[in-house]
């Protein structure tokens, strides 16, 4: 089973499309806390992504917000934090955080021993894993609206029976349907379900191993219409003279599955 959750920062809000079909070893536990935030299986493997607002999560920046964010870590556990607007690029007076930033962060906070946490950056997105990161990307090809985080997860064979692969975004904000802010999120998943073809057929820019798991989470930012959520689910690009063909994105070439994961702003 996988488990996601998103967590909410301010006036940010973390949304995210999940689709996969990971599966581990059932080993039920107790809830610790009767709230949402328990794993339900020992072997749970937990994402959760974070739109953190502005690198406000390390303490010289904001010690509240900082402080917050180590007991939400310390809350939640996971195994793979998928972070959003990690470099503040805002402020002309700040320095910019970085991937490395968010490793010391997490190797101080929540120490996980040996290597410590691996981490990845693509724009704004940082994939911070307890297992070690390959096949690592800063965008598509071709490119979409923005770059993201993209990265295959070395999850322990052990436990688990095949690997995960991760794209973190961060789309654009704003707009309603139909304005130039809409047709960016188009863009970036035009660009996604295109990117998912190519992994999964021989050649290109992108190869996976068949049947790998994948996510697509982050910040989507789906405010205006509902179409860029939608060509994630189905497959239906619409700048096909860009991204090609409609392409549903399934490895049996069906739809894919919003997950619906936990939030923190509704419990549920």
């Amino acid at each position: 089973m996988f488990r996601l959750s998103g967590i909410k920062s301010g006036s940010r809000k973390s949304c995210y499309l999940i689709v996969l079909n990971l599966f581990m070893y059932p080993s039920l536990v107790s809830a610790q806390t009767g709230t949402f935030i328990d794993r339900e299986l020992a072997s749970d493997l937990r994402v959760v992504s974070y739109n953190v607002l502005w690198d406000t999560i390390f303490p010289e920046n904001n010690l509240i917000q900082a402080d917050k964010f180590e007991r939400v870590v310390s809350a939640l556990d996971a195994d793979i934090w998928n972070l959003q607007e990690i470099g503040h690029f805002f402020c002309q007076s700040c320095t910019p955080k970085t991937a490395a930033d968010v490793q010391t962060l997490l190797n101080d906070i929540a120490p996980i021993g040996g290597s410590g946490w691996y981490v990845h950056q693509g724009s704004d997105n940082v994939i911070a894993s307890k297992y070690p990161l390959s096949m690592t990307a800063t965008d598509t090809v071709p490119a979409g609206d923005r770059g993201q985080a993209i990265a295959l997860v070395d999850l322990p064979d052990a436990q688990f029976d095949t690997d995960f692969y991760l794209m973190n975004n961060h789309y654009k904000c704003c707009g309603g349907p139909g304005s130039s802010e809409d047709d960016q999120r188009q863009q970036q998943s035009d660009a996604i379900v295109n990117w998912l073809r190519d992994a999964r057929t021989p050649g290109g820019a992108v190869d996976l191993p068949v049947g790998t798991p994948f996510a697509v989470v982050g910040d989507l930012n789906i405010v205006g219409g509902p179409q860029p959520l939608d060509t994630l689910v189905d497959g239906n690009i619409i700048d096909e003279s860009t991204y090609g063909s409609d392409s549903p994105p399934d490895w049996d070439g069906t739809n894919l599955t919003d997950a619906r994961p936990v939030h923190n702003g509704t419990g549920t």
